[in-house]
């Protein structure tokens, strides 16, 4: 009887911590951001969920490595490794990772995008004996099928598609010379021609937006510093005027027909006197992340390490409606989820 007994009790226990790691593996109802996480180890990557006041609520492992750069459209985002080629798509509270051109052993990405749907990709390439870099663009659906599997002479830094467009950005030398320039291809999806430019020798275009047929481009010069917006005419792609601040320009945003940036810690407009903040956002860390949501942007800053109070930096949802800061938590992750981190809000 006493044999019986402790049989069962044994079973319960199973169960009980079956049930607990279950739990605590998985990612739960109530979670409103995932935090994606990675290393150069696969064993180390996965999902950290938090629910909306900033606790954790629960996790879920995922075998990739380096992720760094993702884009957003409305609840569908991807987010790419720079390293392997080993992606995650986040549609809705749904989770799935891929691989460009469906193999793994790949390259990473330097910029992801999306466009109707689809996932789009700059594949790192490398450089020729004309000594251009060429990076390879990719259009695939979740699925797996390839639409677009281009070269592109770029050193791309981001890609912004519209329904008709990919506009990739970057730089790379001039094929006459050993000087480096600013550089635009813009990829036509129906005619699978493109046309690319020029723009100023010893910079590089790190972050672009598209807002009421222009594009936008932030410019790092040869010192690293980005303190100046490119305006280019999208349908032809001159230059139509380019902008300076006073401090570097961490991130670009659109909002509506309006064009927002991150300088300093304040949020700035772009009008045609120049950039003018006009919201201080937050006061400690820097923007390492900005995902737009339907009333404004979520901004991600990162201390460079874990706080007192485990914190490793602060999700701020501003309301770019309002014009005011709605909400800012910290992010609360362990020591060795604090990789690399990248913030998408969770379909309510």
């Amino acid at each position: 009887m006493k044999k019986r007994n402790l049989l069962v009790v044994g079973v319960l226990m199973c169960l009980l911590v079956g049930l607990y790691c279950w739990l605590g593996s998985g990612l739960k109802k109530n979670t409103a951001y995932y935090v994606i996480h990675s290393t150069g180890d696969l064993k180390q990557g996965g999902i950290v969920g938090l629910d909306e006041q900033g606790k954790r609520s629960g996790k879920k492992a995922l075998a990739i490595t380096d992720v760094m750069v993702m884009d957003r459209v409305g609840d569908f985002s991807v987010a790419g490794s720079i390293h392997a080629n080993t992606h995650v798509v986040v549609d809705g509270k749904d989770v799935k990772t891929f691989s460009f051109l469906n193999d793994p052993r790949l390259v990473g990405v330097n910029a992801v995008g999306i466009h109707e749907g689809h996932v789009v990709g700059l594949m790192r390439g490398v450089r020729g004996e004309d000594g251009l870099q060429r990076d390879c663009l990719v259009e695939q659906d979740v699925e797996g099928q390839v639409y677009v599997n281009q070269l592109l002479p770029i050193e791309a830094k981001d890609v912004v598609c519209d329904a008709r467009y990919a506009y990739v950005v970057g730089g790379n030398l001039s094929t006459n010379s050993s000087d480096w320039f600013s550089k635009v291809i813009r990829y036509d999806f129906d005619s699978k021609e493109s046309v690319e430019v020029l723009v100023d020798q010893d910079q590089t275009y790190v972050d672009a937006v598209l807002c009421n047929g222009d594009l936008y481009c932030v410019v790092m010069d040869a010192l690293g510093m980005q303190n100046q917006i490119d305006v280019l005419d999208a349908e032809t792609l001159e230059r139509k005027y380019s902008m300076r601040d006073e401090t570097d320009i961490h991130a670009i945003m659109t909002h509506g027909e309006a064009v927002y940036v991150v300088r300093g810690n304040a949020l700035a407009s772009i009008t045609g006197e120049g950039i003018k903040p006009i919201l201080e956002v937050y006061e400690n860390g820097v923007v390492c992340n900005v995902v737009q949501t339907e009333d404004g942007v979520l901004l991600q800053t990162t201390y460079g390490s874990m706080d007192e109070s485990g914190s490793i930096g602060e999700i701020v949802e501003v309301d770019l409606n309002a014009l005011q800061v709605k909400k800012t938590l910290p992010i609360m992750v362990s020591r060795k989820n604090m990789s690399n981190p990248l913030v998408i809000p969770v379909v309510k």
